[in-house]
């Protein structure tokens, strides 16, 4: 009467059948746990990559606007081409925008983002200082650029 349910994918005996190529053969060496320097060093890197697209993003997202090209495609903003687009949220979408906005008035914050000098979370800094009051910050662009270069 149950037959018809049975799945043709699991043995009732030794549970899930396996379908996958090279199934038999063993599995790929772990590597070596890292030592703890290794890690640090390991996610440094990786943050500093991550800092770094976040500047390519930026001055993506400047070439969108520019070109009104969320217009031309139906969108009401760049931040609704990233949330329906990228699946971000509102929240996100809408950061990453007045990031590259701003950026887009900071040319020494955004060629310092872009080569590594700062990260994101000073930049974002630096972004709203110019958001306080852009004329004060332009005037002393290039010393609070070079503050954040040397703080951590």
């Amino acid at each position: 009467m149950f037959d018809r349910y049975k799945r043709p994918d699991v043995d009732e005996i030794s549970g899930p059948k396996t379908t996958q190529p090279n199934a038999d053969r063993p599995p790929e060496p772990v590597p070596p746990p890292l030592h703890a320097a290794d890690v640090e060093d390991e996610l440094l890197a990786i943050l500093s990559r991550i800092d770094r697209l976040e500047a390519q993003a930026a001055r993506a997202l400047t070439h969108l606007n520019d070109a009104d090209s969320w217009r031309r495609k139906g969108y009401t903003s760049a931040t609704a081409v990233l949330k329906h687009r990228a699946s971000l949220a509102a929240g996100a979408a809408m950061r990453l925008v007045g990031r590259s906005n701003s950026l887009a008035n900071m040319p020494l914050a955004a060629t310092a983002l872009e080569d590594g000098s700062i990260s994101v979370a000073q930049a974002d800094v630096l972004c709203d200082a110019y958001n306080f009051d852009s004329s004060a910050y332009l005037d002393e662009e290039r010393m609070l650029v070079g503050l954040a270069e040397q703080l951590p």
